[in-house]
C-alpha cells in the first residue's frame, strides 16, 4: 500500500489534513516535507503509481466537486506547463469506480475535479489543468460512494510529474554601491528554469523584503525579486533557487557601502532687490553667506547640501530740473515721462541690478484762443474771427497749412479750417500752440424740377408738376398770358413755356426750371383680326393693334361679351366691336372682328366577321365619304388601330370613330364572333435521390374538358394527367382544349446522388488505455453513422468507445440516402516490458539467498512480493525463507 499523502505546499505553512490511518514510511522514490504535512510524501516522479482505494477513511478537502469517503493524496513537483491525469480503476467491489482532483495547496480548491458516477467502474477518470514547473501538486483519488478499488494512475506528458532539474541562473540585477542605512533597494534574477522557491541572503544588519536573512520566497510570490534594507556594511547579496527535488548552485553579487560626499551648489548672486532668495532645500535667506542643510537620498541616507550667497547693495541718482513744450516727453532708462512734475524711475545697473533715477519736470503750455466762429450763406457772405488777449506771436493758417493771415482778427468768405497758432517763450525754451476752429457753409442752391403735359381730346385742363428736395422751400410760377401762382403743382389750359422758381428762406439762395404744354388731338389707329370655332376649337383668339403705344382697349360683342385686352378669347360666333383709347390726348377709335363657325360631323359605316382557330383573324371594314376623314378602332382586350380596315383576332364588339378635319366626329360599330381561346397549362417535377427512385410529374388546366399528353427528349410519351417518371430530364406538357386550341408547360426533374465522403481514425489499446476512443468523420452536412467490428460490435454515434483490436467499419448515409464507408484499425501495444527472476536454494550451510531480477526494456521499475504477497524493498532483495517470490515489472510510459 502506498503511503497516504496529505495536501500541502513546499516551503508555505497551510493546514495539515490528518486522516484516520497512519500511513508507513515513505517508499524510497519519495520523501517527506519538512515542517508541514509530517504524513505526507513528495514523488519526485510518481509515473506509473498503482494503489487501491481500500483501508482509507474520509476527510473535508475544500471546493469537492462530489463527497468525499476514503481518499488518499499523491504530492508531486510539476515539470511542464500542463498535464492530463488518467485514473483507472479495476477489481471495484461495488462497480461504482473513482473520482479525482488537483490541488496545489492544502486549504486551497480543486484546480480540477471529476466527481465520478454510479456504475461508472469502467470509465477512465481524467482531468487536465495546467502547471506551474517546479511548484507541489497533490492528486487526490476517493472511491465514488465509498468503492474500494484498485487503480493506476498515466499522466500525458509523463514529465509533467517529474521534478524538473534547476537550471542555469543570469547575474543579480542591481546597484553596486550604497549609502549606509539605504532603504528600499531592488535586487532581481532573470527567472530561473524548475525554480519552486528563491533563498536570499544579504550583509549583516540588512533586511529583506522586511525580514532577517536568509529569506525563502516561492516562485509564484515573485521570488526572483527583493527589496533589501541595508545597514552600515557591505557585502554579498546571494541567491540560490531550489524545488522540492532539486537545489541549484549559489549566484552572488558584491554590495559596497560608503556614505555620500557632501554636494556644493554653484554660488548664488543676488540683488538687493530680489531679496530674500529661496535656496534649492526651500530655505529664505536675506543676507550674504554660506549656508547648508543635511538631506536624505532617493535610499534614505543622509547627503549634505551648501551654497555661498552674496546679497548686492542698492543704488540712487539724482537729475537736475528739465522744462519741456506740452506734447513733448523725456526718457529716462527707456520709459517716456510728460507729465509736471517730480518723477522717479528704476533701471537696470551695469551689474544687472535696480538703480533708481529721480527728477523734476516742467511743462510749459503757452494759450491760442479764437473766441467766436459762423457760417457763410448767401444772404452772410463774410464772417471775421477773432483772437483772445494772449501774449506771443500770432499767425492765422488754413486746412492746407499755408499762412492767410497775421495778428489778432481774421476776415474769410469761404467755409472751411482755419488755425491760430501763438509763439511764446518760458526763459530759453520756445513752445508753440494752437487753437481750430471751423466756418460753417451754407449757399447751397435748392434743386428744382418741373413737368408739363399735353393738352387734348375731351380734356383742356392740365396739372403742371414742380417739385425740390430741399426741405422748407417756396414756390413761383410764370407762363403765357401773365400767368403766375404760388402754388407747387398749378392747373393751366394754354399750351406754351412755363417757369419755376424755388426759393430757401434759409439761406436766401434759388433756382429755376421750365415745364412745357403741348396741344394734341390726333385719334389712335385700329386694325382687328377675326377668327373660326370648330369642333376641335371650341375657343378661339381675335385681336386689335395701333399706333398709340400704351394705347388702351375695350372689346363687346355677343351675350354681353366684354374683354380689356389687345387679344380676347371667345366661344361664340358673331361680330365683336372694339374702342381703342390713347391715354396720351384721350382721343379714341372703333372697329370690328368677325367669328365664323364649321361644326359639321363627317359620315361613317364598319362591318365585322367570323373567327375560329383554323382561321384566327379577320379583317374589320370601316369607312367613311368625308373627304380627309381619321379613323380610330376600339375593341375586346384593350385592341385599338389607327387604320381604316384593321385585322383583329378576339370575339366581341368593335366601335369606329371617324373625325373630320374640323374636329367633328361620328361612330359605328360591328362584331366578331367565335371562340379562339387556348386552355391554360401547369407541369411540375421535383428530384430524384437514393433514397427517392421515382417520383409524380403533376400537369394541371382550369379549362374544362381538356386533354393530357407528356413527352421528352428520351422517348417518355404519357396520356396522364400525373405519371410516374425514373428518369431526369425535362418533360413538357401539351393540353388540347374542346376547341382543338392547345397550349404548353414544362416540369423539371433534378438528380440528387452526390455519394456522401467518409473518413475513420482507430488507435491503439495500451495497458494502461484499455478503450480508445474511434472516429467518424465526414464533410456532408447531415450526415449519420453506423459502426460495425469485432465480437458483433454496432454503434450509430460518431466516435464511439471500443475495447477490442481489429478492423471497424462506418458507414456514413448522407441526407439524400447515398452512402460511403471507411475503415478504422485497432490495434494492440507491443511494447509489453520482459522480465527474468533468479531465485536459489536455502541450505543448513546458506541461510539466506539474494534474489536478482532484470528487465531489458528501458526505464522499468523492478518491485518484489514474498510468498505471502508482502511487498519486499530493493531490486535484489536478501530472504531467508524458501517459497516462491515474485517480480513486478512496470514500464511507466505504457502503464
Amino acid at each position: 500500500m502506498f503511503k497516504r499523502l496529505l495536501v500541502f505546499t513546499l516551503l508555505l505553512g497551510m493546514t495539515t489534513w490528518l486522516g484516520a490511518q497512519l500511513p508507513p514510511p515513505c517508499p524510497s522514490n519519495a520523501f517527506p516535507p519538512a515542517d508541514l504535512c509530517s504524513d505526507a510524501c513528495i514523488y519526485c516522479n510518481f509515473n506509473g503509481i498503482s494503489s487501491t482505494t481500500a483501508g482509507y477513511t474520509s476527510q473535508t478537502p475544500p471546493g469537492f466537486c462530489g463527497t468525499i469517503e476514503n481518499e488518499q493524496w499523491l504530492g508531486f513537483i510539476a515539470g511542464a506547463g500542463s498535464a492530463t491525469f488518467t485514473a483507472t480503476a479495476t477489481n471495484c467491489a461495488n462497480g461504482d469506480g473513482i473520482q479525482v482532483a488537483l490541488y496545489e495547496a492544502c486549504s486551497s480548491t480543486p484546480l480540477a475535479c471529476y466527481g465520478g458516477c454510479g456504475g461508472c467502474a469502467g470509465t477512465p477518470a481524467s482531468i487536465t489543468s495546467g502547471l506551474v514547473i517546479g511548484q507541489n501538486y497533490f492528486f487526490m483519488i476517493d472511491g465514488f460512494a465509498g468503492d474500494q478499488c484498485s487503480f493506476n494512475i498515466s499522466v500525458n506528458p509523463p514529465q509533467a510529474v517529474a521534478a524538473p532539474p534547476i537550471g542555469g541562473g543570469g547575474q543579480i540585477q542591481g546597484p553596486t554601491e550604497i549609502c549606509p542605512g539605504a532603504e528600499n533597494v531592488v535586487f532581481t534574477i532573470p527567472p530561473i528554469n524548475g525554480a519552486a522557491v528563491y533563498t536570499w541572503n544579504a550583509p549583516a544588519g540588512s533586511t529583506i523584503n522586511g525580514q532577517a536573512p536568509p529569506a525563502e520566497i516561492n516562485a509564484t510570490d515573485g521570488g526572483n525579486q527583493v527589496t533589501v534594507t541595508f545597514g552600515s556594511a557591505g557585502g554579498q547579496i546571494c541567491v540560490r533557487a531550489a524545488n522540492s527535488c532539486y537545489t541549484g548552485g549559489q549566484i552572488c553579487k558584491t554590495i559596497i557601502v560608503k556614505p555620500i560626499p557632501p554636494t556644493t551648489l554653484p554660488p548664488a548672486v543676488i540683488c538687493f532687490e530680489d531679496i530674500p532668495f529661496t535656496t534649492a532645500w526651500g530655505q529664505d535667506v536675506s543676507a550674504s553667506g554660506l549656508y547648508s542643510v543635511t538631506l536624505d537620498s532617493w535610499l534614505g541616507c543622509d547627503s549634505v547640501v551648501r551654497q555661498q550667497v552674496t546679497v548686492k547693495p542698492p543704488i540712487i541718482k539724482q537729475n537736475p530740473p528739465q522744462t519741456i513744450c506740452i506734447g513733448e516727453s523725456i526718457t529716462v532708462c527707456g520709459q517716456e515721462i510728460t507729465e509736471q512734475g517730480p518723477y522717479s524711475v528704476t533701471c537696470q545697473s551695469f551689474q544687472g541690478c535696480d538703480s533708481l533715477v529721480t527728477g523734476l519736470l516742467q511743462v510749459f503750455n503757452p494759450l491760442a484762443d479764437i473766441l467766436n466762429t459762423g457760417t457763410i450763406t448767401c444772404n452772410t457772405p463774410s464772417v471775421t474771427l477773432v483772437s483772445g488777449p494772449t501774449q506771443g506771436i500770432k499767425i492765422w493758417k488754413n486746412a492746407a497749412g499755408q499762412t492767410i493771415g497775421s495778428g489778432n482778427t481774421l476776415t474769410v468768405n469761404a467755409g472751411g479750417t482755419y488755425v491760430l497758432q501763438v509763439t511764446a517763450m518760458s526763459g530759453t525754451v520756445s513752445c508753440t500752440t494752437s487753437d481750430t476752429v471751423v466756418v460753417g457753409s451754407n449757399n447751397a442752391l435748392p434743386n428744382s424740377t418741373a413737368v408739363g403735359g399735353t393738352i387734348g381730346c375731351g380734356n383742356n385742363n392740365l396739372t403742371l408738376n414742380g417739385g425740390s428736395t430741399t426741405s422748407g422751400v417756396t414756390f413761383a410760377w410764370a407762363g403765357p398770358n401773365g400767368f403766375s401762382s404760388g402754388a407747387e403743382d398749378p392747373v393751366v389750359n394754354t399750351p406754351g413755356s412755363y417757369t419755376l422758381t424755388v426759393a430757401n428762406p434759409a439761406n436766401g439762395c434759388t433756382s429755376t426750371a421750365t415745364a412745357v404744354v403741348d396741344g394734341n388731338t390726333t385719334a389712335p389707329s385700329a386694325a382687328t383680326t377675326g377668327n373660326t370655332l370648330t369642333c376641335a376649337a371650341t375657343t378661339v383668339s381675335i385681336g386689335v393693334t395701333s399706333n398709340a403705344p400704351t394705347a388702351t382697349f375695350v372689346w363687346n360683342g355677343p351675350n354681353n361679351f366684354n374683354a380689356s385686352a389687345a387679344n380676347a378669347t371667345v366661344t361664340t360666333p358673331g361680330n365683336y366691336t372694339v374702342t381703342v383709347t390713347n391715354p396720351v390726348n384721350n382721343c379714341t377709335s372703333t372697329a370690328t372682328a368677325v367669328v365664323s363657325q364649321n361644326i359639321t360631323p363627317p359620315n361613317s359605316s364598319a362591318s365585322g366577321g367570323v373567327i375560329s382557330c383554323v382561321t384566327p383573324t379577320v379583317t374589320l371594314n370601316g369607312g367613311s365619304t368625308t373627304p380627309g376623314a381619321s379613323f380610330a378602332w376600339a375593341g375586346p382586350g384593350g385592341f385599338t388601330s389607327t387604320a381604316e380596315d384593321p385585322t383583329a383576332g378576339t370575339a366581341g364588339t368593335y366601335t369606329l370613330t371617324v373625325q373630320g378635319t374640323n374636329g367633328c366626329t361620328s361612330t359605328a360599330t360591328t362584331s366578331l364572333t367565335g371562340n379562339t381561346i387556348a386552355p391554360n397549362a401547369t407541369a411540375t417535377g421535383g428530384t430524384l435521390t437514393c433514397a427517392v427512385t421515382s417520383i409524380s410529374l403533376n400537369g394541371g388546366s382550369t379549362t374544362p374538358s381538356t386533354t393530357f399528353s407528356w413527352s421528352n427528349a428520351g422517348g417518355f410519351n404519357s396520356p396522364q394527367e400525373d405519371p410516374s417518371v425514373t428518369a431526369v430530364g425535362t418533360y413538357t406538357l401539351t393540353v388540347t382544349g374542346p376547341n382543338q386550341c392547345t397550349a404548353t408547360a414544362t416540369a423539371t426533374v433534378d438528380g440528387n446522388f452526390a455519394q456522401p465522403n467518409a473518413s475513420a481514425t482507430g488507435g491503439t489499446i495500451t495497458c494502461q488505455s484499455t478503450s480508445i476512443v474511434i472516429n467518424g468523420n465526414s464533410t456532408t452536412p447531415g450526415a449519420t453513422y453506423s459502426w460495425g467490428g469485432p465480437g458483433n460490435f454496432l454503434n450509430t454515434n460518431q466516435n464511439p468507445t471500443v475495447t477490442n483490436t481489429g478492423t471497424y467499419t462506418v458507414t456514413v448515409t448522407g441526407p439524400n440516402g447515398c452512402t460511403n464507408t471507411a475503415n478504422a484499425t485497432v490495434v494492440p501495444d507491443a511494447n509489453i516490458p520482459n522480465a527474468s527472476a533468479n531465485g536459489g536454494t536455502i541450505t543448513c550451510l546458506v541461510s539466506q539467498i539474494q534474489l536478482s531480477g532484470n528487465s531489458t526494456t528501458p526505464g522499468t521499475n523492478l518491485s518484489w512480493r514474498d510468498p505471502a504477497g508482502n511487498p519486499i524493498a530493493g531490486q535484489a532483495p536478501t530472504v531467508s525463507a524458501p517459497g516462491t517470490y515474485t517480480l513486478t515489472v512496470n514500464n511507466p510510459s505504457t502503464g
